[in-house]
């Protein structure tokens, strides 16, 4: 299967598919799997081709993938000697989820060239962003491959998406989990800019940067898609079950302990946090817990637009937070005033 090639609409159409996606590392992927089902030995052309395609090749610098266990996991999945299910590896088994969806995921990779993805993005994603980024230069290219596990994230201008994934999605809400990893790529390339060159990563305030941020950004990219990925005829329900089961009430003492934390800190300079602790005792999930709710919190109370006047900065969003946090019925818990004497010093050290 080439997917390098586009379907073939109109010219304008075309290109800005062309510009907006990114296939083909997930169509080599089905060659390798091809070649080897048809008892035949991948060339050495066929997995350099593979491995040197950048998005691949930025996956092997940050250690996500190998090319010898990835060579491995394949030959034990999609070649003659199959040993079998029961002794595979958890990376082999997600190997042997895509061996059979190979004709849904052949069908979904040509039907992502000419299904607009980018005009379903905008849809879910620019209600949360301001109109000054509510434009084509702004959105992210989403690249679609084979990532190992059911994940997809965005960061710098680019989104990557495990096609298995988005495959699920998509037949449900075409576009909603490309559009939150949109999100953090635009947030994130934006806000990096505001960074102090000098900032000393060991040092507690910039642990704390790093936690509030996530928090920030999970907080608004997880209104995005959540309730829809959580709805009842979700496909993916019940494998992300565990972000969802009593997230309420979890991410409500873990904003109690983060203010707790901040008070103490404030008194405390000296007192230190290791990032492993922000993200087990103030936080779970890579901060969905508790940014979701806090983010829940601004949209039930019509504030979502308040982000807008400082969008790059995550220290707004506790305080957009805070305001509607007072205005909610249910009373959710928010951040003392100490606490936040403590994030204007973290602030003033972090940022520009």
């Amino acid at each position: 299967m080439n997917c390098a090639l586009f379907a073939q609409t109109d010219k304008r159409k075309t290109k800005e598919v062309q510009e907006t996606i990114d296939v083909a590392a997930a169509g080599l992927y089905f060659q390798i799997a091809d070649t080897m089902q048809a008892q035949k030995q991948p060339s050495s052309a066929l997995w350099n081709s593979f491995f040197n395609m950048p998005i691949n090749q930025m996956l092997i610098s940050g250690q996500r993938l190998d090319s010898g266990s990835f060579k491995k996991e394949m030959y034990g999945v999609y070649s003659s000697l199959d040993k079998g299910a029961g002794t595979m590896t958890e990376s082999e088994l997600y190997h042997l989820e895509y061996k059979k969806m190979l004709p849904e995921l052949k069908a979904y990779l040509a039907k992502l060239q000419s299904m607009g993805i980018a005009q379903k993005v905008k849809k879910y994603l620019y209600p949360y962003i301001p109109a000054a980024y509510r434009n084509d230069r702004f959105l992210p290219k989403q690249y679609y491959i084979f990532y190992g596990t059911e994940d997809a994230t965005g960061m710098n201008g680019m989104v990557i998406n495990d096609l298995l994934l988005s495959y699920k999605l998509d037949s449900y809400v075409p576009g909603t989990l490309s559009a939150h990893e949109a999100y953090h790529a635009i947030n994130n390339k934006e806000f990096n800019d505001k960074i102090r060159k000098s900032i000393d990563w060991g040092d507690t305030r910039s642990q704390v940067f790093m936690f509030i941020n996530l928090l920030a950004e999970e907080g608004v990219a997880d209104q995005i898609d959540k309730k829809l990925i959580f709805s009842s005829r979700s496909p993916a329900k019940a494998s992300w079950n565990d972000i969802n089961e009593n997230y309420e009430n979890n991410s409500k003492a873990f904003i109690e302990r983060t203010d707790s934390l901040f008070r103490r800190l404030n008194r405390d300079s000296a007192h230190r946090v290791s990032q492993n602790d922000f993200f087990s005792l103030y936080s779970k999930f890579g901060g969905h817990w508790p940014g979701r709710l806090m983010g829940e919190v601004i949209l039930n109370n019509g504030m979502i637009k308040d982000l807008f006047v400082n969008f790059k900065d995550p220290f707004h969003f506790i305080l957009v937070y805070n305001q509607a946090a007072k205005k909610d019925r249910s009373k959710p818990p928010y951040f003392s005033d100490e606490a936040l004497e403590y994030l204007k010093k973290v602030k003033k050290y972090c940022l520009k």
